[in-house]
């Protein structure tokens, strides 16, 4: 069983060091109680950022300091020996998507049929990372890539279906109803940024005991609007 000490720290001069296992209590700890060579690594490495969290892990008798750092709201980890030796980093998203419930995967760990179906709407743009969250207790992944200069990204279900698709498009682009609405709705307002956004939602009419209804409804089942009518035609 790994043995795991958790570390948290506000900047790089002091820190909570948390000691897990079988009756063991947390106790405040100065970083400057690590080892010298984990201090130096970690010193070079930080930069401009701080440290939020180091957890312990013993590896086949090797003690791992895995290291993570706060730059400008991106999480990245650090992995280090006690010998002071970085053995990699890894990114992990930013602190707004860990709000958010997001999670930054690679690619090669979604299920095949969602890389498939990123991989046919990316066409020969790689993506090596993707977003995985859960959506209204489903779960949906998320690829974003650039292409021609224009900004894209997908939404796909478990199952590989095609959920969202949205593009970036120039304000001079849009069509000349919508950018009059928007001078109608607000005068003199100015447009940033625009998007083209593809819903994939299916409409099902069906026959029931009441009498007929028409459901709108997303390729992971969730019904984003339904029509009634009973026997006699009525709403």
């Amino acid at each position: 069983m790994s043995t795991r000490n958790a570390f948290a720290a506000a900047t790089a001069a002091a820190a909570l060091l948390t000691l897990s296992g079988p009756n063991t209590q947390a106790q405040e700890m100065e970083l400057s109680e690590l080892p010298e060579a984990v201090q130096a690594a970690i010193a070079a490495n930080l930069a401009d950022g701080t440290v939020r969290e180091i957890e312990i892990e013993n590896e086949g008798g090797q003690e791992i300091y895995e290291v993570e750092i706060v730059r400008h709201g991106a999480v990245e980890e650090l992995q280090i020996t006690a010998a002071g030796e970085v053995l990699g980093t890894e990114s992990e998203g930013t602190e707004e998507e860990e709000e958010e419930g997001e999670q930054r995967i690679p690619l090669a760990d979604a299920p095949e049929a969602v890389q498939a179906a990123i991989a046919a709407a990316a066409g020969d743009v790689a993506i090596s990372e993707i977003t995985r969250e859960e959506e209204d207790g489903t779960v949906v992944f998320e690829a974003e890539w650039t292409a021609g200069g224009t900004q894209n990204s997908v939404e796909v279900s478990e199952a590989g279906d095609l959920l969202e698709r949205e593009r970036s498009v120039a304000a001079e682009a849009l069509p000349a109803a919508v950018i009059d609405q928007i001078h109608a709705q607000f005068p003199g307002a100015r447009i940033d940024e625009a998007e083209a956004v593809e819903i994939h939602l299916y409409e099902v009419e069906i026959e029931h005991a009441s009498g007929e209804a028409e459901l709108t409804i997303s390729p992971t089942g969730r019904i984003h609007g339904q029509e009634h009518e009973d026997e006699h035609g009525h709403p």
